[in-house]
């Protein structure tokens, strides 16, 4: 079996991959065009090497996504489609897919979401993005494999995420909550942290602990020291 360095950081401050001593980010994912989500791609593209981008296909009118595009056109990128099937890397004993969105047309851009599963071994990581319920049912009907030890809680863990069926079928022993302290929108939803709790998972919030690291060796996934 080998081994593998990887790192994954959800964050659009530059401050966060230079904390890391990252120099080159070799696949960077834009799960959604929200400004929280795309804030600092250009900052990061202006600071770092990144080899491959990926994004959903959806597009929406505003300044932040136009400066977005442009930064990745002056570093002579192409965004490659972020979709359920398409697979970043797979070899020996890593999976990195996208397990959604699974459609396109979504009223909601949330839901277009580009939901990543990380498989190390027999260690795995689900992150979601802002997907909803809707993003996750068509995740379920979808019969990919959603199971995980880490799982990425949607959209801040706002009460459009996260439905009872969705936690059943990825079975985490932890949830991350990345969620801002008093933020204006209450999450995360006390229904949210309600079900997470009734199901014995372990629930880690950024608001309440700061940046939160796991390391797996392809075994077992333990949590460390920020």
């Amino acid at each position: 079996m080998l081994y593998y360095d990887i790192t994954i950081i959800i964050a659009t401050k530059i401050f966060l991959f230079l904390s890391q001593g990252i120099e080159k980010i070799d696949y960077l994912i834009a799960t959604h065009p929200h400004l929280d989500h795309i804030g600092g791609i250009g900052e990061i593209l202006k600071n770092f090497e990144t080899g491959s981008i990926y994004m959903p296909k959806v597009t929406v009118n505003t300044r932040t996504f136009e400066d977005v595009l442009l930064s990745i056109e002056g570093k002579g990128l192409k965004i490659r489609t972020a979709k359920a099937g398409v697979k970043i890397i797979d070899r020996d004993n890593l999976l990195v897919e996208f397990v959604a969105p699974v459609d396109t047309g979504y009223d909601d851009i949330n839901n277009y979401s580009a939901v990543t599963r990380i498989q190390f071994g027999k260690t795995a990581f689900l992150l979601t993005g802002d997907a909803g319920t809707m993003s996750e049912a068509q995740m379920l009907a979808s019969g990919v494999n959603l199971k995980a030890d880490i799982l990425k809680i949607g959209h801040h863990g706002s009460s459009h995420s996260s439905s009872i069926r969705f936690l059943t079928a990825v079975s985490p022993q932890y949830a991350v909550i990345p969620v801002g302290a008093g933020n204006d929108y209450g999450h995360p939803s006390e229904k949210t942290t309600s079900k997470l709790e009734k199901a014995g998972i372990e629930i880690l919030r950024t608001d309440q602990l700061g940046t939160i690291v796991f390391s797996s060796d392809g075994s077992t996934v333990l949590r460390l020291a920020a």
